[in-house]
């Protein structure tokens, strides 16, 4: 009888399949967004119809941060047990979307992935170089002041100067309207609120900063804009007659985060729905909660 050394046994027989940690991790990777994540990527492809580039992008992008996370535990000893919780938990959420139902919808999957807060800022009606604020083409109020040096210009030039930041203000709003409007793909919206106003020679004052106790109601009385789109008031749940009724009653700043909290029917305790001017007019249906 021939005994044979065990790595000559080892040798003969079918070489098994060897991974580096990193491998192993990316094997995993592409089962769980392959498998586990079919309803999530199938939802996903109708929230992004018609746009299958950015889909890709964002597949790609998710897959990425999701490789870069998994190869912190790239190492011997460690990467196995983690890579396992990682096929576990991707089991677990897996049975709950597709056996039972508990699914992140269409309306949810697309204020995380599209939902998108933008904010202009701008320099607006500042003074005292109210001329810097608006193109010369926008320049309707004429003579206009063209100097910071207010002694140097009439009270109706300062005026004039003053009146064109307001109509190039009112014509910048109304391109930002026009451009989310035609946003057919997308529910848009727009909040605007000025930080302050500006004295023009009332009581012997210019621009701001005065007291509180001795500043002008001009100072501390402000515009504020809202448009909404069609869509967006839809999937939002807002109520169009309730916010027209909203149109007179008095607001300041201290509103602000409140409503645009309410305005994307966000739930926190954060929140104050006394300051929330969209509290009246939403549904019960939540988009989001914290």
């Amino acid at each position: 009888m021939t005994l044979s050394r065990p790595d000559t046994l080892r040798s003969a027989g079918a070489k098994r399949p060897e991974f580096t940690p990193l491998g192993l991790s990316l094997v995993t990777a592409i089962f769980v967004f392959a498998v586990h994540n079919a309803t999530f990527w199938r939802i996903g492809s109708d929230v992004f119809a018609g746009h299958m580039l950015s889909f890709a992008g964002f597949i790609a992008a998710v897959f990425c941060l999701a490789l870069a996370v998994q190869s912190v535990f790239s190492f011997p000893y460690v990467v196995k047990p983690f890579l396992a919780f990682v096929l576990i938990l991707g089991d677990v959420t897996s049975y709950y979307m597709d056996q039972l139902g508990v699914i992140i919808d269409r309306d949810m999957i697309q204020n995380v992935m599209v939902t998108t807060v933008t904010v202009l800022h701008q320099i607006g009606s500042h003074g005292p170089t109210y001329y810097l604020r608006y193109p010369e083409a926008f320049e309707r109020f004429k003579p206009a002041c063209r100097t910071a040096e207010f002694k140097e210009c009439t009270a109706a030039e300062i005026t004039n100067a003053y009146d064109n930041t307001i109509a190039y203000t009112d014509a910048m709003l109304a391109r930002t309207i026009d451009l989310l409007d035609q946003k057919s793909n997308l529910n848009t919206a727009l909040i605007y609120v000025s930080d302050h106003g500006e004295s023009l020679g009332e009581f012997g004052l210019y621009l701001h900063g005065s007291p509180y106790f001795m500043a002008p109601a001009c100072h501390s009385t402000v515009p504020m804009v809202l448009w909404m789109s069609e869509g967006f008031k839809a999937q939002f749940n807002l109520d169009d007659a309730c916010l027209s009724q909203q149109a007179d009653v008095a607001l300041s700043h201290d509103n602000l985060f409140h409503s645009l909290l309410g305005m994307l029917d966000i739930s926190t305790r954060e929140r104050d729905p006394a300051l929330d001017i969209f509290a009246p007019c939403h549904t019960s249906q939540r988009v989001a909660q914290k």
